[in-house]
């Protein structure tokens, strides 16, 4: 399976994303290609334009990401990906939640949803499990 995580730099985003793909990674074969969105520039806005970005001719199966400044690349990379990929993101987003086929959301976000077909609620944060 290949996945597109795409990553703000934000250490708590990060983490729980992370924990997601460390688990789908132990019970399928899982190659993960990153893009850190970098914070907005006009001239890195302009740049971007002219310059095609080097993975997007890959297939992704799945485009995951957690974080505001996520959310609308995922749909883009969504939208010009070759292979009809699963658009994912873990937290709220602030808009367009129902273009994500799938969101996972803490569960006393709930009140921000009118529907939730396509949200998994989870109690808490994303976190990995230790004995220690």
């Amino acid at each position: 399976m290949n996945i597109l995580w795409v990553r703000d730099g934000k250490i708590g985003h990060e983490k729980q994303v992370k924990v997601l793909l460390d688990e789908v990674g132990k019970s399928i074969e899982v190659s993960i290609t990153e893009y850190v969105v970098q914070p907005f520039s006009t001239q890195r806005f302009l740049s971007c334009l002219f310059k095609k970005l080097p993975f997007i001719d890959n297939e992704f199966d799945i485009i995951i990401g957690a974080g505001h400044s996520t959310y609308s690349k995922i749909l883009n990379f969504k939208k010009v990906s070759k292979k009809k990929a699963i658009a994912i993101a873990v937290l709220v987003p602030s808009l367009f939640k129902n273009r994500f086929d799938l969101i996972c959301a803490p569960s006393h976000d709930s009140y921000k949803f009118k529907n939730t077909n396509n949200v998994i609620f989870f109690e808490g944060s994303l976190a990995k499990v230790s004995d220690s």
